[in-house]
């Protein structure tokens, strides 16, 4: 007979509803209130092999705490690199760090160095071409022609008629394509 049906006004077993809740019920699997209700002794190691019986009444025992989930395990701290590794990633980086200035150092030059040579070729078809020198597009870009032009000025001089026309188209020409080759050049030696 269990424990609650010594109870004054307890049902038996067979009257309870099996919907009807059951008070006291433990959440440890050893012991506690089994799901007919009865008490139900722990079962430790020197009364292994014994069967269970029921207790007289008295004080249920404590119910078990619940068993939370895995406990998470402690981050591993993160070990520091060897010194030899990372002195090879410094220098890996260093190294990528220098390529890219190189590069754009590179890409630079060459730009400096087309936009000179488109300036004194478009400058020559200018003066070939007998733009008017008035217009201000056209003043400007023969300015900064011979701006530029710096030792392909006198490097041919003609006489005669259209010597003027001559001269810059033959110097402004070679200043252009040496400006090309220079610049292709020197993109190319700086580039990694």
């Amino acid at each position: 007979m269990g424990l609650r049906d010594r109870l004054p006004g307890a049902k038996t077993k067979d009257e309870r509803d099996v919907s009807e809740p059951i008070p006291n019920r433990s959440l440890a699997p050893t012991s506690g209130v089994d799901t007919a209700g009865d008490v139900v002794e722990a079962h430790d190691a020197t009364t292994a092999g014994t069967e269970p019986h029921s207790t007289t009444p008295g004080p249920a025992p404590a119910p078990a705490p619940a068993a939370s989930a895995t406990p998470r395990p402690e981050p591993e701290p993160k070990k520091r690199p060897e010194p030899k590794k990372r002195a090879r990633d410094a220098a890996k980086h260093a190294g990528a760090a220098t390529s890219f200035i190189r590069s754009k150092v590179a890409t630079v030059l060459w730009l400096v160095a087309l936009l000179c040579a488109v300036t004194l070729g478009v400058g020559a078809l200018l003066t070939a071409l007998d733009a008017n020198k008035l217009n201000g597009i056209v003043s400007f870009v023969l300015e900064r022609a011979n701006d530029i032009d710096g030792p392909f000025a006198d490097i041919f001089t003609f006489s005669g008629e259209n010597a003027a026309k001559k001269q810059i188209l033959v110097n402004w020409g070679l200043g252009a394509i040496a400006y090309l080759v220079i610049g292709r050049i020197l993109e190319r030696v700086i580039r990694p």
